[in-house]
């Protein structure tokens, strides 16, 4: 027969209290067995799960170290990026409405973070469209 933990036992051995466990089981991040308000945990099913979890965690850092970062795509690609405040300097208007141009989807923009970053060619396409937008209202 396996052995069964108490969530006190298992906080005491991954340093955490009883209530982080008790909120793990309950939302079903963690197994165990509900018997009437007490639970058990499995400790077959929690070196599995833990084991499992690890090898997410490597899996999910090797992935990371792949991808790229945006500085070194800028980098490759040279390709210029300008802020909201230097968008807003260039066409005269406040941030606010760069934020709202952005948001109507009126210019394309980039989102690292709660910043946007604007790409050069996506500045001559929102050029593009107002003077149609302006000529077509003449």
């Amino acid at each position: 027969m396996d052995k069964y933990l108490t969530p006190d036992e298992v906080g005491n051995l991954l340093r955490v209290s009883e209530a982080v466990i008790i909120d793990c089981l309950s939302s079903g991040t963690l197994p165990g067995i509900k018997l009437g308000n007490l639970w058990r945990i499995p400790s077959v099913r929690l070196e599995k799960f833990l084991e499992s979890s690890m090898q997410y965690k490597e899996k999910v850092h090797v992935e990371k170290k792949a991808l790229p970062r945006p500085e070194q795509q800028k980098q490759d690609k040279n390709v210029e990026y300008f802020s909201c405040d230097e968008v807003a300097e260039r066409y005269g208007v406040k941030k606010i409405t760069v934020w709202f141009w952005i948001r109507e989807k009126k210019l394309n923009a980039i989102q690292t973070g709660k910043n946007y970053r604007i790409r050069m060619e996506d500045l001559k396409e929102f050029d593009d469209n107002r003077m149609t937008q302006r000529t077509s209202i003449c």
